[in-house]
């Protein structure tokens, strides 16, 4: 019931920046498939959107196979995809109310980065998730030790059990 409104909202708003950003109708295969054609602004609101639902649990899980330094990557990372899309959220209704059709360069700019940038982020989180899954026995349990109340000054103590940390 809260996501509908709000996936309308969202998704208007970016298909309406993307449109006077210069993102529209294309022909992707050209030559090959020439009654395909795809609206390119439709890209701004799964990709930005879509990364931020996907980092957003990231950050907040408490599982103990993600890292702390996936943790960190998720949110920062996160709250950046949100505030982006406040910020674009923003500028399309600012623009609307001004009349204007086509946006500013700098407006331009940085919505035309945005596919790569989230390209960018949604690859390095889920190399960072294949990475901290890829753990053996061992060396997740040290993983989850760091992260617990066995962290002294920056080093791991060993528990009871006496893991000791993985590697030479």
């Amino acid at each position: 019931v809260l996501a509908a409104p709000a996936a309308v909202a969202v998704w208007s708003g970016w298909v309406g920046i993307g449109q006077m950003t210069g993102f529209g109708e294309i022909r992707p295969l050209p030559g090959i498939w020439d009654s395909l054609h795809v609206d390119t602004a439709v890209t701004l609101p799964i990709g930005v959107e879509a990364y931020a639902a996907f980092a957003l649990p990231v950050w907040l899980t408490s599982n103990p196979v993600v890292s702390d330094r996936t943790r960190r990557f998720a949110r920062c990372s996160a709250i950046a995809a949100l505030v982006l899309g406040m910020a674009g959220q923003v500028a399309y209704h600012l623009l609307t109310q001004a009349g204007v059709t086509r946006a500013p360069w700098e407006v331009t700019t940085v919505v035309a980065c945005l596919p790569v940038l989230v390209l960018g982020i949604g690859s390095a989180l889920a190399h960072l998730l294949r990475s901290d899954a890829s753990l053996t026995g061992a060396q997740a349990q040290f993983a989850a030790l760091q992260t617990s109340d066995y962290k002294l000054a920056g080093r791991c103590l060993t528990d009871s059990s006496g893991l000791d940390p993985p590697g030479p």
